[in-house]
């Protein structure tokens, strides 16, 4: 019988040098029932379609082979994405189990499951993040690689982990561009059934190529859809330089930001503000995106390039829900942030480089502390105005956790006072049961200004850059 919904199910040793016995793949059919393919219903999912050729060696571009040396080491960077995968996917799932009827988990540029210290990679923490939830039966994982030595290990990756079997459908990984598989992806039978089907796609490729501002359209206009993208923003520049001396073509650049017209802003904008050329791309490309998707939500998480304070990366985090929004600067925020740093920051930081020159500049903190003793001017207001209302805007890069740790300074500092839950007499931080040693903050306590507030002026600041403000 052949599998009804199996994907990428070639087995063996010959092409990835693995010794390990072979393995067998079950599959469900539409029906449900479970078969055990035969070898003639081993298939190769590829670009062309079932069985299609592989692309031969000596055709493969540069990039491709450097993409290869990719998963080698695990990196600082590398843990640091996936924390914020991980740390985040939990609760949404968690957040949505009970308003959704089923989960799809789409990793456009999945890799090989596994890098080569056996830090397992984005497809399978996201199986793990499944099964620790408990929502397996209800869920299903697309996979998309464009290397074939990558897919043909990502499915043998796959096929060592426990949690497999539990899913609703099997997952299925491609071998290919992941725009080619787009429509195969969002027409699965996950999405055909009565019900809502939370989607969530990690966008990760290496460069630059392959993705493409309708592909990100598509899957943020989902019911519950989001998606993370790590945005090549130092490749960005490249083509666009390459643009400008006349080595590149502008199709990569033109998926990207959609049309020819939306690269050519940014094209003008950077030639009339060369200064500003990252700020002008990250405003162009996510004004466009919120243009065609409807998305209002997006933040922005730096890596910078290996050294240097020049930008490498972002990782943009894309949703069109407050919830959503709130929930991932508490974890980026948390991933920005070290021992040392009662706040953290939007953008990472190596061990090695904290206390270096690298150090010197972070976000701008005094502009939210200015905020806030505006709001009390204007009379008294809770806590939860601040951490809960304001941290929902599209415009604030700030998180709860954040905003709380200011008003806490400002109280400290005497800028602000802190009073019950009835607004009628102080409760200073003495008085609320501490955390760890440290003072804490509830939401429903109320805030007013002092009379006369102690200036930050006469302390030593440090100094400050001001990250790219989100877009409006």
């Amino acid at each position: 019988m052949v599998p009804a919904s199996g994907r990428w199910i070639r087995h063996g040793r010959e092409m990835l040098g693995i010794s390990a016995p072979l393995r067998k793949w079950h599959f469900s059919s539409s029906s449900g029932a479970v078969s055990d393919p035969s070898p003639a219903a081993i298939s190769w999912i590829g670009a062309n379609g079932p069985n299609s050729p592989r692309p031969p060696r000596n055709r493969q571009l540069m990039s491709e082979r450097r993409d290869l040396k990719h998963f080698d080491d695990y990196t600082p960077q590398n843990k640091a994405k996936h924390e914020i995968l991980t740390s985040y996917y939990k609760p949404y799932l968690q957040i949505l189990k009970g308003h959704a009827q089923r989960f799809h988990f789409i990793d456009a540029f999945a890799g090989p499951g596994q890098y080569a210290n056996s830090n397992p990679g984005s497809p399978l923490l996201a199986l793990n993040v499944m099964a620790e939830v408990g929502i397996l039966g209800r869920s299903t994982i697309s996979c998309v690689e464009n290397q074939p030595e990558f897919a043909e290990q990502l499915t043998l990756n796959l096929t060592t982990s426990p949690h497999k079997a539990s899913l609703l459908q099997p997952v299925t990984v491609h071998n290919g561009a992941f725009h080619t598989f787009v429509d195969e992806i969002l027409g699965r039978s996950i999405y055909t059934v009565p019900g809502k089907t939370a989607t969530f796609a990690f966008v990760d490729p290496c460069g630059v190529s392959g993705v493409r501002l309708k592909d990100l359209t598509r899957l943020l206009k989902l019911d519950f859809g989001e998606v993370l993208l790590l945005f090549n923003s130092d490749g960005v520049n490249r083509l666009l330089g390459g643009i400008d001396q006349g080595t590149h073509d502008n199709r990569i650049l033109i998926d990207l930001f959609g049309t020819e017209e939306r690269l050519e802003l940014v094209r003008r904008r950077i030639q009339k503000k060369p200064s500003e050329r990252e700020l002008v791309i990250l405003e162009e490309f996510t004004a466009a995106l919120k243009a065609d998707s409807g998305a209002g939500y997006f933040l922005r998480f730096r890596f910078k390039a290996k050294d240097s304070d020049r930008s490498s990366h972002y990782l943009i985090h894309c949703s069109n829900n407050p919830l959503a929004f709130k929930l991932m600067k508490n974890v980026m925020w948390t991933v920005g942030k070290s021992d040392q740093d009662p706040y953290g920051r939007l953008e990472f930081l190596s061990d090695h480089e904290r206390g270096t020159s690298l150090d010197l500049f972070r976000v701008d903190l005094e502009g939210p502390k200015t905020e806030i003793l505006a709001r009390l001017r204007k009379g008294h207001c809770r806590v939860s105005e601040i951490t809960d209302a304001w941290v929902c805007r599209p415009a604030d890069n700030f998180s709860d956790k954040v905003y709380k740790q200011l008003l806490i300074d400002l109280e400290r500092n005497g800028q602000i006072l802190v009073y019950d839950k009835q607004n009628l007499m102080p409760k200073p931080a003495a008085q609320r049961k501490p955390r760890l040693g440290k003072p804490t903050l509830a939401d429903d306590y109320w805030l007013r200004q002092t009379d006369s507030p102690t200036s930050s002026a006469t302390r030593p600041s440090t100094p400050t850059r001001t990250p790219p403000p989100a877009p409006a």
